[in-house]
This record gives C-alpha cells, sequence and structure tokens, in this order.
C-alpha cells in the first residue's frame, strides 16, 4: 500500500491440505496458467510451466494487484519438446497422450498418489519435473552422475 495499490499474495499450496482436490480436482486459480500469460515460458505436455531457464525445475507464487505494470510478450513458441519423459516415469500414470497435444490428466489419480506419497513423508513427488531435459540450468549437470555415495550419505545424515 506505500503506492497506493492494493496487492494480494496468493501462495503456492493454498489449499493447506491436498485432501481437499479429492472432493473438487479443479483449481480455483493456476499459477501455471498465469505466469504462461505473463510471458515466463510455455505450458508443457506434464501441465508444468516450462521455462528456457530452467524447463519445469521452479515454484510459483502469484501476486494479484491493481498496480498498472506492463505486460511481457507472450512466450511464442512452445518450449516442450514433447520427448514424453513424465508421461514414461509418472509413478501414478496419470498421463495419456491426447493427439499431438498437452497429455490428458488424471488428476485424480495423480492427487491420490500425492495423499499417499505425503502420508510417508515423502511429498511432493516431482518426478515429471526431475526427468524433463528442458532448461538451461541442466547444462552444467550433463555427463554427471546423478545420484553420488556423498549425495546418498548426506540424505542419510541430514534427511531429505
Amino acid at each position: 500500500m506505500k503506492k497506493g495499490y492494493r496487492a494480494l499474495y496468493f501462495p503456492r499450496d493454498c489449499y493447506y491440505n491436498i485432501e481437499v482436490l479429492m472432493d473438487n480436482s479443479d483449481a480455483a486459480f493456476s499459477h501455471v496458467v498465469a505466469a504462461y500469460y505473463a510471458g515466463m515460458g510455455s505450458i508443457g505436455d506434464s501441465h508444468n510451466l516450462i521455462t528456457k531457464e530452467f524447463g519445469p525445475r521452479i515454484r510459483l507464487v502469484s501476486i494479484l494487484t491493481d498496480a498498472p505494470i506492463p505486460p511481457d510478450d507472450m512466450q511464442e513458441s512452445n518450449i516442450c519438446i514433447h520427448c514424453g519423459k513424465c508421461l514414461k516415469k509418472c509413478p501414478a500414470q496419470c498421463f495419456t497422450e491426447n493427439n499431438g497435444g498437452i497429455y490428458a490428466m488424471d488428476k485424480e489419480r495423480c492427487t491420490r498418489h500425492h495423499l499417499r506419497i505425503k502420508n510417508e513423508h515423502h511429498w511432493p513427488c516431482g518426478i515429471c519435473t526431475s526427468v524433463c531435459p528442458v532448461g538451461d540450468d541442466l547444462k552444467k549437470y550433463r555427463g554427471v552422475e546423478v545420484v553420488t555415495a556423498a549425495g546418498v550419505e548426506h540424505c542419510q545424515k541430514h534427511g531429505s
């Protein structure tokens, strides 16, 4: 309110309990769609926002405001390379091919999987983001072993 404009912070996990999505899996607000229209990236087959810099490995929050902010240009090309890794590696098998478009997603199946792993203290899933090969951030890791003995030891000592 310092400059006279109103703003409302809309957190990433605004449900506070993922179980509410079992009753109605439709989101009240989509950070992914908002970010797409804000020109931050394109929507990938996995329904995640894909950016050139980080692929889908981002966390989104939104701030709704009445401040006059000039819009950025929308991403003209689709950054998703349609490699199928998210479809093949999804442990919940919630994606199905959709005539060459963004995969159809069984939101209830995805939510049930998240509830299960949340109760096992392993959530969020994130497999669809971790297998995605898109993003400049991965350049420094190409050819590097993903799971190392030192990494396993660190996780065993400190939890993760």
